[in-house]
């Protein structure tokens, strides 16, 4: 792009974070469905959803995300075994820890539990509110909070399935798969939702001096 086009896009995206208005192309997502493995193609059940949003939202979000994921870290909202939608780590990096962990225990004959667990429907079932109240509660306001709740109000999508369109429709609930902003309010929120769970499973393991209980996440799983 030229520095005049740059310099025209930096005006725009200046004029959405001081006034918190999102202009409603960015608010409308086109869902067309992904295949999933080895599943019969007749279920609905059988594909996975994926929105397809405006490639210049979804730049506006890579830069609020930047200062996102510094707040978060910086005022450690995200978990320390956290490992998706975290700066300088990867969810391959749970794998390994894993690994080491068993052949820790193998090493000195303990015994290991593995408990893997996984949300349905993340995106989908998402309230709205609840995230949004989440977010004040992490400290995030100001313009940050009011694009955020913007950006999750009036949605509109389309189901797209070769070349032809539904009808437009409201997103009721939910949020846009695909989104590069929500992600990381959405994580934090689902660890801190476990979080009183799993204090209460750890206490009703009977102490023995050689039980732990370890607790990670992946992006949308969770391990003990």
């Amino acid at each position: 792009m030229s520095i005049k086009s740059l310099k025209a896009m930096l005006q725009l995206f200046n004029k959405i974070w001081f006034t918190g208005k999102i202009p409603p192309s960015w608010l409308h997502s086109i869902v067309v469905l992904i295949p999933k493995p080895n599943k019969p193609a007749h279920l609905p059940s059988s594909y996975h959803p994926m929105s397809l949003t405006s490639n210049v939202c979804k730049l506006f979000e890579k830069m609020i995300v930047c200062r996102l994921n510094w707040f978060l870290e910086y005022h450690n909202v995200l978990y320390i075994s956290q490992f998706g939608f975290w700066q300088r780590r990867k969810t391959t990096d749970h794998p390994l820890r894993l690994h080491d962990a068993i052949h820790k225990s193998m090493a000195n004959t303990h015994s290991i539990c593995l408990s893997l667990l996984t949300y349905k429907k993340t995106y989908d079932m998402v309230n709205k509110e609840v995230l949004l109240s989440k977010l004040l509660s992490y400290g995030i306001s100001g313009r940050m909070f009011h694009f955020i709740r913007s950006f999750l109000s009036n949605r509109t999508f389309q189901v797209r399935i070769g070349s032809a369109l539904s009808m437009t429709k409201p997103l009721e609930n939910g949020t846009p798969q695909g989104s590069v902003l929500i992600p990381r309010g959405g994580s934090s929120r689902r660890a801190a939702g476990l979080q009183p769970s799993l204090k209460n499973v750890s206490q009703k393991i009977p102490p023995n001096g050689q039980t732990r209980l370890k607790f990670g996440f992946w992006d949308e799983n969770f391990t003990t």
